[in-house]
């Protein structure tokens, strides 16, 4: 009898510890609400969720996962050139990634289309804002690269287009 009741005291703390509380509410509330660049959470979650695949570190552009966060940004930063604008469209493509509404018709070719996540809406919003009011890290030979692929400007908007 002793250890069923070990285990179920176990599964009751277990469960009772993913409830959410006032403090996690919170949290998600001060989320929800527009960040600074110095956010250092926001940061957190930028190098957590984001950098995994579109870090590029001393990478070469052979070795990447995903496109450079520089670039993401560039295409972004053009087609949506109003904060709140860049803001909700990266998040509904982060959120619900889908072919038909990528911008980035090379990188998708190149690295497939970015897989649908688990992320929580708020933290994308955050990160998001991040991205549009930070600088991003860019390889020496970025430059090079993104003037040969896009000798008149950044369009190629690809099928889905803005």
């Amino acid at each position: 009898m002793k250890p069923y009741l070990l285990l179920f005291s176990l599964l009751g703390l277990l469960f009772g510890a993913c409830q959410p509380s006032a403090a996690t509410e919170t949290e998600t509330t001060a989320l929800s609400q527009p960040v600074s660049g110095g956010d250092s959470l926001t940061a957190l979650l930028f190098q957590s969720q984001c950098l995994i695949c579109h870090g590029v570190g001393d990478r070469s552009h052979e070795e990447l996962l995903a496109p450079p966060i520089e670039a993401v940004k560039r295409r972004y930063q053009f087609l949506y050139p109003e904060r709140d604008s860049f803001i909700a469209e990266m998040t509904r493509f982060t959120l619900n990634p889908t072919a038909e509404e990528a911008r980035m018709y090379g990188a998708v070719s190149r690295f497939k289309l970015m897989p649908k996540l688990a992320f929580q809406e708020a933290h994308v919003r955050q990160i998001s804002a991040y991205i549009f009011d930070e600088e991003m890290e860019k390889p020496g030979w970025f430059e090079a690269h993104f003037l040969e692929q896009h000798p008149d400007g950044i369009p190629d908007p690809g099928p889905a287009g803005p």
